[in-house]
């Protein structure tokens, strides 16, 4: 072993460039909430898809094959866990729809400090 310390989980990323990007360093408890995200294909599906470009709920709904109350599940584990974050937009009739993506590129868990 190299003698670091730290546990790196990388996001995936459109490009797989490591461009500097965010970080998110899980400490105590918060490491449930990222793992429970990040810890079933379907999710895996959904942070993949999220990762090349934002996409709304009906994308989502359309590129992964679920239903909107399953993605919308989905997406409450990543935004709890601080991955996913949110912007709104108004559509031209009006609508309001939720857009998604990355809030981090990189999450970290110090394994040492536990």
């Amino acid at each position: 072993m190299s003698g670091q310390n730290n546990f790196t989980r990388r996001m995936p990323t459109a490009t797989g460039a490591d461009d500097g990007g965010v970080e998110l360093s899980v400490e105590d408890e918060d490491v449930f909430a990222v793992a429970d995200a990040i810890g079933s294909k379907p999710r895996w599906r959904l942070l993949r898809t999220v990762a090349e470009e934002p996409h709304t709920i009906d994308e989502l709904v359309d590129a992964l094959d679920l239903s909107k109350g399953t993605i919308s599940v989905h997406i409450s584990k990543f935004e709890d866990a601080g991955i996913f974050e949110a912007n709104y937009a108004v559509s031209d009739d009006g609508g309001v729809k939720k857009e998604l993506r990355l809030a981090v590129d990189e999450v970290t868990l110090d394994l040492a400090s536990l």
